[in-house]
């Protein structure tokens, strides 16, 4: 069934006056603050490395229509037209370059050739939020004031944002994770279920670690994978990745993969992926899995289960903080690219799909959303209504609200996702036996250095 439309009425006119108006009076503020006309182009050229980004666009923008997979045409109230190419490029790693090489030259391309809108995850959100770059153009020069953007979460904000603190980049998730655990486990090896007795046992990485022990001597494992483990020691680190141009591995992540053999040496870790069998097997009564960190959102598609045998249909979760705070999934930053054409257009879909508060509610309710909106979260967390079976009718989202506000993206930086993801992979070489630590440690910084050129890596 089609999703109504949610559009609030003030976007749908807005959207009318940008198409009406055509390129000669549509204010946004150039950078020196003084407004100025905003060019209207014939094709709006939206970049994403996920199609979900289009069907937000079908689902909540006002006008939309989808001709064909990659098509689209924006319409106006008074017929006015503008077509809508989508450029979908589902690899990570593809897509990244395919941003790489063509928005530096943005501005050399064809006005109806060029990028006008693209979607960027966290992980490598800071690539394009630069100022000296310049390849995304702050909000603020889009018109869109500071109050429009005041209910979004702090981490997405600053790291949306250049090193000067404009704001470039506008995120309609905020996907804070909480750590689900099973009822049943908390109650034989810590005496209760109750949340706050719980988050005691797993306040930080320390007493977390006495609380594993306490886990594997009852014949349970602390969490699935060391996947799941390792956001947990990322969001603990005192330093990022690279300072003063060369490659830091932060103390923290070394305990993280020793911690890990450790635990899956004794036989109570799996060193596979998560969303691997190793990783579902925990899903259910019959495992021996504790808990799990991941948004709810998350556990809402992944871990709920109709099946008799599942924990999820025996209300067998509840949801606390956990030892750290992270944000896991937020690949739906939008930025407008220097070199648009369309900068109304752009505006439009960024106040719509990521400031609007009724559309934010809509994707909450619809789309099994973690929204950017401390407003509804806010009400989620008081609401009576707001429980969820699968945890035992316990409301999540003060759970949500307050770790959402703890996330920090203060040691984000521009190639966090390729370290990262050459990180992991090298250690699961060690943790599967297949290196030597020493030898995945080498080869994790051979390959970041031939990926990222000018890195010093030793």
């Amino acid at each position: 069934m089609k999703k109504k439309r949610v559009q609030s009425s003030a976007a749908a006119l807005l959207l009318t006056t940008i198409l009406a108006a055509g390129s000669l009076n549509i204010s946004v503020y150039a950078s020196d603050g003084e407004k100025t006309a905003a060019a209207q182009g014939a094709v709006l050229n939206i970049c994403t490395s996920t199609a979900n980004l289009k069907q937000r666009v079908i689902d909540y923008v006002s006008g939309y229509e989808e001709t064909d997979d990659t098509h689209g045409i924006i319409t106006a109230y008074d017929g006015t037209q503008t077509q809508v190419v989508w450029r979908i490029i589902e690899n990570t790693d593809l897509y990244q370059n395919y941003l790489d090489e063509n928005l530096y030259d943005n501005l050399n391309m064809l006005p109806n050739e060029r990028i006008d809108l693209f979607m960027a995850d966290s992980s490598y959100l800071k690539k394009y939020t630069g100022a000296d770059a310049d390849l995304a153009i702050p909000v603020r020069e889009l018109g869109i004031t500071q109050d429009e953007i005041a209910e979004r979460f702090a981490y997405t904000q600053a790291v949306g944002s250049d090193e000067d603190g404009n704001v470039r980049a506008l995120s309609y998730k905020a996907n804070a994770a909480v750590m689900v655990y099973r009822r049943d486990i908390a109650s034989e090896v810590f005496g209760t279920d109750e949340r706050e007795v719980v988050q005691e046992h797993f306040k930080d990485l320390a007493s977390m670690k006495e609380a594993a022990a306490a886990l594997e001597s009852k014949g349970y494992q602390l969490t699935a994978t060391a996947d799941d483990l390792y956001r947990l020691y990322e969001a603990s680190r005192s330093s990022g990745w690279v300072q003063d141009g060369k490659l830091v591995i932060d103390p923290v992540l070394e305990t993280w993969v020793q911690d890990s053999r450790a635990m899956i040496d004794r036989g109570m870790l799996s060193p596979n992926e998560i969303y691997s069998t190793d990783w579902n097997t925990g899903l259910y009564t019959d495992g021996n899995v504790f808990a799990y960190f991941l948004p709810v959102s998350m556990f809402n598609s992944r871990m709920w289960t109709a099946s008799g045998t599942s924990v999820s249909s025996k209300s067998g979760w509840a949801a606390t903080n956990g030892p750290a705070a992270f944000a896991w999934g937020d690949s739906c930053y939008l930025l407008a690219a220097r070199g648009s054409d369309n900068l109304a257009l752009d505006a439009l879909l960024m106040r719509t799909l990521a400031c609007d508060r009724e559309t934010l509610s809509a994707m909450h309710d619809n789309n099994n959303m973690d929204v950017n909106s401390v407003s509804i979260v806010s009400a989620l967390a008081a609401s009576e209504d707001a429980g969820k079976k699968s945890l035992g009718g316990q409301n999540p989202y003060n759970v949500v609200l307050e770790n959402a506000q703890a996330v920090s993206s203060s040691l984000m930086g521009p190639y966090d996702a390729v370290i990262q993801k050459l990180y992991l992979n090298y250690m699961r070489y060690y943790l599967r036996d297949q290196l030597t630590y020493e030898e995945a440690v080498k080869n994790f910084r051979t390959a970041v250095h031939y990926q990222l050129k000018g890195l010093k890596v030793n």
